[in-house]
């Protein structure tokens, strides 16, 4: 049981630190509000599924994010050109997730109004 608590509380940890360290902090948090608050109210069940599934993976893909640039960072601390491939296609990853995000978001506002 102790080492489920400290399993669990270093997974917390994780995700705290994920969210502190991310640059669109406050982005996702007024987006992950308001969906959540809008979809309570929608009777569009596979609406609100599927918004929900967009953004929690859109999370996870920007944690993801967050976690290999910091092992790339602190395997190569000096500029490698490789790195920075790296660096852009997971940027990359996570501009396409968030796009998506916003289109099914916009999509089901869409159909609410």
């Amino acid at each position: 049981m102790k080492k489920l608590h400290h399993s669990m509380k270093n997974a917390f940890k994780g995700i705290l630190y994920a969210y502190v360290d991310t640059n669109i902090k406050i982005i996702t948090l007024v987006v992950v509000i308001f969906s959540t608050t809008v979809l309570v109210f929608v009777p569009y069940f596979s609406l609100q599924l599927l918004m929900i599934v967009f953004w929690i993976w859109a999370i996870v893909v920007e944690m993801i994010n967050t976690a290999v640039e910091h092992f790339i960072d602190f395997v190569y601390p000096a500029y490698h050109p490789d790195c920075w491939k790296i660096k852009d296609i997971l940027a990359g990853s996570s501009l396409l997730i968030s796009i998506a995000t916003a289109i099914v978001f916009l999509r089901s506002m869409s159909s609410i109004f």
